[in-house]
């Protein structure tokens, strides 16, 4: 939920958000909407809602994600856990435009892994 607090982060107009994880921890959450979230992202979501449907717990993620994204770009993100611990995430920097493909490629002595290796339970079907 909104505080109504603003401030300007790594040169952004942001807007404060408290915020309850799916893991119980609270989140402070600095959002600009200065920059403009691609609308696949959005698209993207809907198709992994639909994929996850039936994985418990995975909903209830992915409805907390979809909100993330609606308040805007988060710009700073402050995560405090139950214990008293936090972690601190800042976006410093944002270029927009193509991505080198050779930024994608694993570095020389990488193994690649199958995630849904660890949840054989799991099924995936594309849509």
């Amino acid at each position: 939920e909104p505080t109504g607090q603003k401030k300007e982060i790594s040169g952004y107009p942001c807007e404060e958000f408290k915020v309850t994880t799916t893991q119980k921890s609270e989140a402070d959450v600095w959002a600009t909407k200065a920059l403009k979230l691609p609308e696949q992202m959005m698209k993207e979501l809907a198709v992994f809602s639909e994929l996850f449907k039936n994985i418990p717990g995975a909903q209830k993620q992915l409805a907390y994600s979809e909100q993330m994204l609606k308040m805007g770009a988060p710009i700073q993100w402050e995560e405090k856990q139950p214990d008293g611990k936090s972690t601190i995430s800042l976006l410093k920097s944002f270029k927009e435009g193509a991505v080198d493909a050779a930024k994608f490629e694993l570095p020389k002595g990488a193994k690649k892994v199958d995630a849904f290796g660890e949840f054989p339970d799991v099924k995936v079907e594309a849509v």
